[in-house]
């Protein structure tokens, strides 16, 4: 199963946790935006709509 879930972590740090066929990574962003689309972008390369 493959995921991407965005969570806030603090109030200014936003963290983008990427689940797939048993690989876990975990990339810390300090802006929203930037979070959102990293996520967005990964999402796509993942092939999850």
């Amino acid at each position: 199963m493959r995921s991407v879930i965005l969570k806030r972590k603090s109030n200014n740090q936003f963290v983008i946790i990427i689940e797939a066929d048993g690989y876990r990574r975990e990339y810390v962003e300090g802006n929203f935006e930037t979070a959102k689309a990293r996520a967005i972008r990964l999402k796509l390369i993942l092939g999850i709509k």
